[in-house]
């Protein structure tokens, strides 16, 4: 999310520049790259649904499975760990098309989760400049400028993150 953002920031800037590109414009050259990326999207996940990756798939969970036999020969302490685990494995969507993965309680749990935070972040995002204008009384602007260029330079830290869990 945070490099999504750097969206708008651009459109800022380029609203700005000497190229005088209405928001209108801007927004449309937006709905046109999403466009553009979403049908390609889709068009490979069509394509995947006609291969055989399923097979590939179905290998891999093969070989994770031999594997974790091996780990639970060797930590035989565990064994009553691994049957729950082995057993939560029981609804794997792994083998479903991609209209029945739709279609299931968990997918209809992370559209709602992320629909919401992402309108959460996004009214974030916009009130902000009112905000440090209240809160700081930032005048001209100066910490939604510094917020401007940090919030987007959040992924940079990504990896950073991810080594510290």
């Amino acid at each position: 999310f945070d490099a999504s953002s750097a969206v708008f920031f651009f459109f800022h800037r380029l609203n700005l520049s000497k190229f005088e590109l209405s928001r209108g414009m801007m927004f449309v050259l937006l709905a046109h790259i999403a466009i553009v990326v979403y049908g390609t999207l889709a068009i490979c996940w069509t394509l995947l649904e006609h291969q055989n990756w399923k097979d590939v798939i179905m290998a891999q969970e093969e070989q994770k499975q031999q594997q974790q036999d091996i780990e639970d020969k060797e930590k035989s302490n565990n064994n009553e760990l691994t049957e729950n685990v082995n057993n939560n494995n029981d609804n794997s969507i792994i083998g479903l098309s991609v209209w029945k993965q739709i279609q299931t309680p968990e997918f209809m749990l992370v559209l709602g989760f992320s629909a919401i935070h992402i309108l959460r972040c996004n009214y974030y995002i916009m009130t902000i400049d009112d905000f440090l204008r209240f809160s700081l009384g930032d005048k001209n602007d100066h910490y939604a400028n510094v917020f401007s260029y940090v919030l987007p330079s959040g992924i940079i830290f990504v990896p950073f993150i991810e080594q510290t869990l």
